[in-house]
């Protein structure tokens, strides 16, 4: 059969092998792809979700929640195409990333800045800390509160690091932290809502969902930007 030529970018050229035979489906082999992934899932709960999303919800009703509903399903395929690449080529997407021009060493230093800037800088440790801060204090933190605030950031900070430390390996241990953390907050969401939450706001709410286009008057679009990214950039 005629060859196609393909082109591999600015890597080195993919090797040919058949794939591996699929794991057989039982309880173990599932629960192994259910814990990497709770870390995955916990590392998307972050401030949108509790800060961005219900106030932006709040000042301009639930008819904005259709941004959600298309970036989830677009966070859909982003992964399940970054999926099917890791399959087809055995190599990661950041892999394939790495081939697009102007090359590897171009984009090697700006994954390493973005990466930095996204999960290594504590800026979620000093979301949680305002979370703390209010929940034990009963008050929003001002500017009066900032060492106390600080404090509650360097707490979340360094038990993040004794937990990657004592966790036995750092996954084991991050699977524990990620799925009790997943659990707790989906639980606790369910309960506080079917408790406090009536029925006709559960209906406005979906209805939200799928208001596809509509955009209330008056919104400031420069606040309501960040919302369609919220539900998660494709990690």
């Amino acid at each position: 059969m005629a060859e196609f030529k393909v082109d591999h970018g600015q890597m080195p050229d993919w090797g040919r092998s058949d794939l591996p035979a699929p794991p057989p489906l039982n309880a173990r082999n599932v629960l192994s792809v259910v814990g990497p992934g709770t870390i995955a899932l916990s590392m998307s709960i972050g401030s949108g979700e509790w800060l961005m999303g219900p106030a932006l919800s709040a000042l301009y009703g639930p008819t904005i929640l259709w941004m959600t509903t298309v970036a989830v399903i677009l966070q859909v395929i982003f992964n399940m195409e970054c999926a099917r690449y890791v399959f087809y080529t055995g190599e990661t997407c950041f892999s394939g990333y790495m081939r697009c021009r102007p090359g590897p060493k171009f984009w090697g230093w700006a994954w390493v800045v973005l990466g930095f800037l996204h999960v290594g800088w504590p800026g979620w440790a000093g979301g949680s800390a305002a979370a703390l801060f209010s929940a034990f204090m009963g008050k929003l933190p001002g500017a009066p509160d900032k060492g106390a605030v600080m404090a509650f950031t360097y707490l979340c900070f360094a038990l993040v690091v004794l937990a990657l430390l004592w966790g036995g390996t750092v996954q084991r241990g991050l699977e524990k932290v990620s799925t009790f953390i997943v659990l707790w907050i989906a639980f606790f969401l369910l309960a506080f809502n079917l408790v406090f939450v009536d029925a006709a706001t559960w209906w406005r709410v979906f209805k939200g969902l799928f208001a596809f286009g509509q955009i209330p008057k008056g919104v400031d679009i420069l606040l309501l930007g960040p919302l369609p990214p919220i539900p998660g950039p494709g990690e």
